[in-house]
């Protein structure tokens, strides 16, 4: 319903601007054939914009390893679906947890997480990366060591947030991913590469990949 109400005032606009252009005032006769122009004009704006749109898909697992130091790295992976490539992507990583008010009810608590990198100048579409070895549509991001607060307190959860325009038309889409249960959600290994979201366990590991 939300679509159609959306569809139809530009539709009309379009409908009546051409009538008033072709026949150089406003009439009601042979309006049905202008609108009807209008409509299939219309529609083909959206499916344009549809296909051109920026898909992304986050993993549903964050990786784990541990570095050079012995210390833990927290990695999540996404991957550019589109068509064309995307371009002015942002990521964003909040942390929720459940504050207890005065009355006794609760209150959604939200945190920014500091990442670096947070922005992406552009990645590349599926077609490209099919196309070259060199080229490759996914990223992967380190994620803040503070998530490990996360794991013990199960009151908190994560989201990732991931926007992105598309590099041909310039539509922007936002792209969201919760993990409500860190203990599940955080798999021991690293990620395959390319287009997978696979969570593959390191050889002096004994924890299972998924």
């Amino acid at each position: 319903m939300k679509f159609i109400a959306r569809l139809f005032f530009p539709v009309l606009a379009i409908a009546i601007a051409v009538f008033i252009i072709s026949h150089g005032s406003f009439t009601y006769e042979d309006l049905a054939t202008e609108l009807l122009g209008a409509i299939m004009f219309t529609t083909m704006f959206f499916f344009v914009q549809n296909a051109f749109a920026p898909s992304v898909e986050i993993s549903p697992y964050i990786a784990e390893h541990t570095d050079s130091n012995g210390d833990k790295e927290y990695v999540l992976k996404f991957i550019n679906y589109s068509f064309s490539g995307i371009r002015d992507v942002k990521i964003s990583v909040r942390r929720f947890s459940s504050e207890y008010t005065v009355n006794g009810g609760v209150n959604s608590r939200v945190v920014e997480l500091l990442i670096a990198p947070n922005y992406v100048k552009s990645i590349d579409g599926i077609w490209s990366a099919l196309r070259s070895e060199t080229k490759n549509n996914a990223y992967q991001i380190l994620l803040p060591r503070s998530i490990e607060d996360l794991i013990r307190d199960p009151s908190k959860s994560l989201e990732i947030m991931v926007s992105a325009r598309d590099s041909i038309v310039g539509r922007e889409r936002i792209f969201i991913q919760k993990y409500n249960d860190l203990q599940r959600d955080i798999i021991s290994g690293q990620f395959k590469h390319g287009l997978s979201l696979k969570v593959q366990k390191l050889i002096n590991d004994s924890s299972q990949g998924v």
